[in-house]
């Protein structure tokens, strides 16, 4: 199983585990990477913080839940659609804000 909800990722917009990530808006949109799909065995999952639009790469083993289209706010509709149209490079590093 790639990622915890062993659902397919791509373009959805994923909470991710206060267990990896100390910042309060974890919300992250998922846009590539063997994580995103349920049927791999890999775990990366390169996409976008939605907060504030850092690209990085993060495991599927940290996806703690999926978002509907009414939890994510207005004000982060733009950065979602340029993210999807844009894509991300799957050579994004891991986030500064992940706990040690």
């Amino acid at each position: 199983m790639a990622n915890n909800l062993n659902l397919d990722l791509h373009g959805k917009v994923v909470i991710l585990t206060k267990e990896a990530y100390s910042i309060p808006d974890r919300r992250f949109l998922c846009l590539n990477g063997f994580g995103c799909a349920s049927y791999t065995s890999g775990h990366a999952v390169s996409g976008v913080f939605l907060c504030d639009g850092e690209q990085c790469r993060v495991e599927g083993y940290e996806v703690e839940a999926l978002c509907d289209s009414q939890e994510v706010p207005e004000q982060y509709r733009e950065r979602q659609a340029k993210a999807l149209k844009t894509g991300v490079k799957l050579s994004a590093f891991r986030d500064s804000r992940m706990k040690e």
